[in-house]
């Protein structure tokens, strides 16, 4: 029964890990790749910061924030709340930023003072999936040498 579950734990730290690496490095490429059809390059702000509070383990309150940016183009206002949040106030309201956007559809825009939050989600959902590959790889490797050396 025990190597049953140990083939089980393993066979699901590989798909998880597998899970995790597929999705982060295709929410990297997708980011990446809007990033290069955004050419044009205008000054926004920071027009609010959305606070997010949820509990820890603890019971204790854990803040994080959001910056929502702005930006106007021809006369037509640009906004977008961002997806990702941290635990800092990296930004102020009112703040100015650097704004790159697609001159096809300017609602496709990324902030360059914003691209290095995004992206270390992204990377750490890719170290994430690795480490359960790893893990995963390790222990079915284990149990083939412990069944060689039992022959």
């Amino acid at each position: 029964m025990n190597k049953s579950k140990n083939k089980v734990g393993i066979i699901a730290a590989l798909i998880i890990g597998f899970g995790l690496l597929i999705w982060g490095v295709r929410l990297f490429t997708a980011e990446n790749n809007m990033r290069q059809e955004c050419t044009m390059e205008t000054q926004g702000k920071v027009i609010d910061l959305l606070e997010h509070v949820s509990t820890d383990d603890e019971g204790d309150d854990v803040i994080s924030y959001s910056p929502v940016f702005e930006f106007v183009l021809d006369g037509e206002s640009y906004t977008k709340a961002t997806t990702a949040s941290s635990g800092l106030r990296n930004f102020s309201v009112g703040q100015a930023v650097t704004v790159f956007y697609n001159p096809a559809d300017p609602w496709q825009f990324y902030v360059s003072e914003y691209v290095l939050v995004e992206n270390i989600g992204y990377i750490a959902l890719i170290c994430v999936g690795c480490i359960f590959i790893l893990c995963g790889g390790y222990s079915a490797v284990n149990i083939v040498k412990s069944k060689k050396n039992t022959k």
